[in-house]
């Protein structure tokens, strides 16, 4: 990981020379400004009784219902239409169609993006 720390500018927080990341791996993702909920001073914070239950949540479900309302992905008719697409064939084979791919392949960011999108999309469903 030594390498890839200096590649992407890490700093290593632990002033190790990079030794104590032997092992270990570099998750990198971008957090827009309109993804985040919002931000609390733990010290403020704490002192509310079940502060979690009580402010971040609420918050949480707030931004989320404004989000998603702003969002295409998570429209309900796009939702539904993505659910119930019935001429969406699988080009796969048989085998691949059953998750049984056996080949040396990786979904691409665009896959992984479109897939978790599709599964936060059925847990605000199953919430609902």
């Amino acid at each position: 990981m030594a390498d890839e720390m200096r590649y992407y500018g890490v700093p290593d927080p632990y002033s190790k020379a990079n030794k104590y990341f032997k092992n270990h791996y570099i998750c990198l993702w971008e957090v827009t400004e309109e993804e985040v909920v919002g931000t609390w001073e733990w010290d403020d914070i704490r002192k509310t009784d079940g502060w979690y239950e009580q402010v971040i949540l609420p918050a949480f479900k707030e931004h989320n219902d404004q989000y998603d309302a702003r969002s295409k992905a998570f429209g309900m008719s796009a939702l539904r239409d993505a659910l119930f697409d019935s001429t969406n064939t699988c080009p796969c084979s048989e085998t691949e169609k059953h998750g049984a791919s056996f080949g040396d392949e990786s979904d691409s960011s665009d896959e992984v993006e479109e897939n978790n999108a599709m599964d936060d999309a059925l847990k605000i469903l199953e919430e609902s």
